[in-house]
């Protein structure tokens, strides 16, 4: 009887224990703070676990108890929600394009982020996950490029130096395989329909800038949590067999990226336009 007594005794002693410690826990645990969730995340959109990383950028630039706001590849985040009450931030928003609405939730835990995306127009359900971009990862204002740009090519005819020139054009920016800046791909359509493709290595230098050949940095503003850069690019080289300054500016403005190549010949009075590429970001 003794021992029984006893054993209902140790019983109950771990029950009060379990009951009295569960709840204190809970309450220890911190709350999770929503500006851990401001800054620029790139997320791995691969379709299959056995796919190449397809990679895109994911910028929230605030933050608080009652929501936040940012961007998505490339499109504005609308109806942003937060849930702090799970040891961990949750979230979820809205984007949409031509197709409709896409309903994207997921979680932030130890510095990594899982995330879903329900599109409802093309019927599919992905599954994505995303690390921070840190400066020193993406050679400072190179994450900016990344991604899939659709738009045109306008450039001036070499053969009269008047007639302006227009090519569907597509650029595919991506981290070069051996981690030395960006590789670029372009895809111009010719007006016969063919398409003629064109490869590009971007990073930056100690001295500058390497786009191709070798530049001075002229003028730099780079704002990586509002997607916002410009660049001026400068050098001395040929242009259609004549000595020339040559002087490139990058410049994106949320999903808005353009590149102008502007000419200005020994001995001119004025630069001309030589190209600019115009370019949207792609929807996912």
């Amino acid at each position: 009887m003794r021992r029984v007594r006893c054993l209902k005794r140790i019983v109950s002693v771990i029950a009060v224990v379990l009951i009295s410690a569960t709840p204190a826990s809970a309450q220890d645990a911190p709350r999770p703070d929503p500006a851990d969730l401001i800054g620029t995340w790139e997320v791995d959109l691969r379709p299959t676990p056995d796919a190449e990383p397809y990679l895109q950028e994911f910028v929230v630039t605030t933050a608080d108890e009652s929501g936040f706001t940012g961007s998505f590849y490339g499109t504005a985040i609308e109806e942003g929600r937060l849930n702090l009450d799970w040891r961990a931030v949750r979230f979820a928003f809205v984007t949409a394009d031509g197709s409709g609405p896409y309903h994207h939730s997921g979680v932030l835990r130890d510095g990594r982020m899982e995330g879903m995306t329900h599109s409802l127009g093309r019927d599919f359900l992905s599954y994505w996950t995303a690390n921070r971009v840190m400066a020193q990862e993406t050679g400072s204002f190179e994450a900016l490029l990344l991604g899939r740009w659709v738009g045109e090519l306008e450039y001036l005819d070499y053969s009269d130096n008047e007639t302006l020139v227009k090519l569907p054009t597509r650029l595919v920016a991506d981290f070069a395989e051996d981690g030395k800046g960006l590789d670029l791909s372009y895809f111009f359509e010719e007006p016969d329909g063919s398409i003629v493709e064109g490869r590009d290595r971007f990073h930056e230098t100690a001295d500058g800038v390497f786009f191709g050949d070798s530049w001075a940095v002229l003028e730099r503003e780079v704002d990586l949590s509002r997607q916002s850069l410009r660049v001026v690019l400068a050098r001395d080289g040929m242009d259609d067999d004549q000595p020339a300054r040559i002087e490139t500016t990058l410049e994106r403005r949320g999903s808005r990226l353009t590149i102008t190549k502007n000419v200005q010949y020994v001995g001119s009075s004025a630069p001309i336009r030589r190209n600019q590429f115009r370019f949207e970001r792609e929807s996912p």
